[in-house]
């Protein structure tokens, strides 16, 4: 009974070990092939949420003593009809290497080691892919590829069960909802007519806010559309040229 608990757990802490293992070396590994590419690189629980507009949410956790503090958050745009093949998961600890050129983000989760892109649908993007493909540990680590129209990346305290409870459709309503740092009533119908852009604005591929209270944001679009920040919700997006 002893020899079998003690093989037991021999195994256990093995297999461990082995995992652990195999993310630390896949995230070197990211870290050499993307060395003359990346910008940022952060850590922290990662929870992924998908909208009803058709918006990717990664919310990440970097503080493990505040867990239920969501203080960065990823939002992919994509275009109504677009099938975005990846469903509402808990990543758990999570690496976002951000591309210096803030066009696109690979993500590195321990659940099963994957590996993850998501950024602008172009085809510097397919690129990137190319190049995290080039090398053979991550090649058999990667995962999906997700592709929108704009990248932002916001900074600042929000509640990650209000996040992930709320019923409101549009990403940036859930954050509203769920700000700890403005009080901020969501628009349910939307919002409607034209942007406020106190950065950015027709013309613009790309633009940052940051405020004393709120946290910063800011936002990379594709062509076709036009940055906007807006410094009164701390609101980073995408909106689409009039003519298109």
């Amino acid at each position: 009974m002893k020899k079998s608990f003690y093989y037991f757990l021999v195994c256990f802490v093995l297999v461990s070990c082995s995992k652990k293992q195999s993310f630390t070396s896949i995230e070197t590994e990211i870290t050499k092939t993307l060395a003359d590419k990346k910008g940022d690189l952060k850590n922290g629980k990662v929870v992924l949420q998908v909208t009803e507009n058709n918006e990717l949410m990664l919310l990440q956790s970097s503080d493990p003593n505040t867990p239920n503090q969501v203080d960065r958050i990823i939002i992919l745009a994509f275009d109504k009809g677009i099938n975005i093949p990846i469903k509402d998961q808990d990543l758990k600890t999570t690496s976002m290497f951000f591309f210096s050129d803030k066009r696109a983000i690979a993500l590195h989760s321990e659940i099963e080691n994957k590996v993850f892109l998501v950024g602008l649908n172009e085809q510097e993007s397919q690129e990137k892919k190319d190049l995290l493909n080039s090398n053979l540990l991550i090649k058999d680590s990667y995962t999906e590829t997700l592709l929108g129209y704009g990248i932002s990346v916001l900074t600042g305290k929000w509640d990650l069960e209000k996040l992930t409870t709320n019923k409101f459709s549009s990403a940036f309503d859930k954050l509203d909802y769920s700000n700890q740092l403005m009080n901020i009533v969501p628009l349910t119908g939307g919002g409607g007519g034209t942007p406020n852009c106190t950065s950015g604005g027709a013309g613009a591929s790309e633009c940052s806010i940051e405020e004393t209270i709120g946290g910063k944001c800011s936002v990379t679009c594709q062509a076709g559309y036009y940055a906007c920040c807006d410094s009164r919700t701390v609101k980073c997006n995408c909106v689409k040229n009039p003519a298109n």
